[in-house]
Formats: C-alpha cells, sequence, structure tokens
C-alpha cells in the first residue's frame, strides 16, 4: 500500500505497530487545504468457494477473512490513531454459535478486532465464514468507518459449489 509509514514502536508480544486506547474518530472528509482524506480497505473484493461433499455428515467448512484498513490525508499519508469501526451488511445468524452457515464478525475472543489505527497507520479487522448447504450462495459487504468517513464496500461472497464423486471406469479387452 502506498503512503504508509515505518512503524516507530513495534510491540513485541504481537509483532505490531503501537496500539492506541483513546484514539479520535476523523473529523472530515477532507483536509484543511480541501483534498479528501480516503479510508482504504484491503482486498478489495472476497470470492471464497467452499468445494466438499460428504454422505458423513461431516461439519461444515470454516475459516477467517482478514481485512485491513488504512486512513490516509489529503496527502496520501497513513494517519496513526484515529479510531475506526467494522461493520458486516450480509447472512450473520442472530445468537448462533458459529456453526451455522454465514458471517461472524468478531470471532477471536483472544485477538480482538481493532478499534483504531495503529502506529503504523493500519487497523485490521476478521470475519468468520461457515459455508452454506450444497449449491447455495452467501453473501454481503464489509466496509470501515471513521466519523462522516466511510470506505468503499468489499463485496464478499461465500459459493458451496458440490464436487461430483471421481467416478473410475474399466474396460475389458475383447477377444
Amino acid at each position: 500500500m502506498t503512503g504508509l509509514q515505518s512503524c516507530s514502536t513495534v510491540d513485541e508480544a504481537t509483532g505490531r505497530c503501537k496500539a492506541f486506547k483513546d484514539a479520535k474518530y476523523v473529523a472530515s472528509v477532507t483536509d484543511t487545504d480541501g483534498k479528501p482524506w480516503q479510508l482504504k480497505v484491503t482486498p478489495e473484493s472476497l470470492d471464497v468457494k467452499c468445494d466438499y461433499q460428504s454422505d458423513k455428515g461431516d461439519p461444515p467448512t470454516s475459516g477467517i477473512l482478514v481485512f485491513t484498513a488504512v486512513v490516509t490525508d489529503g496527502q496520501g499519508m497513513a494517519k496513526p490513531a484515529l479510531s475506526i469501526k467494522g461493520r458486516f451488511s450480509g447472512i450473520s445468524p442472530n445468537g448462533a454459535n458459529e456453526t451455522q452457515p454465514g458471517f461472524y464478525q468478531n470471532p477471536l475472543p483472544d485477538v480482538p478486532d481493532d478499534v483504531a489505527t495503529d502506529s503504523c497507520g493500519v487497523a485490521v479487522f476478521r470475519l468468520k465464514w461457515v459455508c452454506p448447504s450444497p449449491k447455495k450462495t452467501a453473501a454481503g459487504s464489509f466496509y470501515v468507518e471513521s466519523g462522516p468517513l466511510i470506505s468503499k464496500p468489499v463485496q464478499v461472497t461465500l459459493e458451496h459449489k458440490v464436487q461430483m464423486e471421481q467416478q473410475t471406469t474399466t474396460t475389458t479387452p475383447t477377444k
């Protein structure tokens, strides 16, 4: 990503730049000279394919999606210590135990999502996905916000494509 500065302080426990507890929200969508601020999320789109078939009732596959967000000022420089929130709109079952198909925000209690950009100007967000039923698709959008500044939404698609069982054929020689 362009505009990222080097980390001045790295937390040895996490390997990441210094986190901030009393961060501020972006106050305006432009700099004092009128140049626009930007809130960028990476990746810009995600298309996850589940590809399994089981007659044994195996649980659906699942995984974690990781998004990074950077707030840049009018000069394209990443800004540290800015409060930032991740949002997901789409299939997210309420009251589910994270085994039902769909998407779940903040899925790792021991590694919570960031609430602000770190000293390098980066925030990290996670989303758990659980595959839908065979031949079904789930979709939604992930975006981040800080005050009046909102990122472009990242379209997230989760498709369960059933893999056909391999068939073997044998031929018998003719006399």
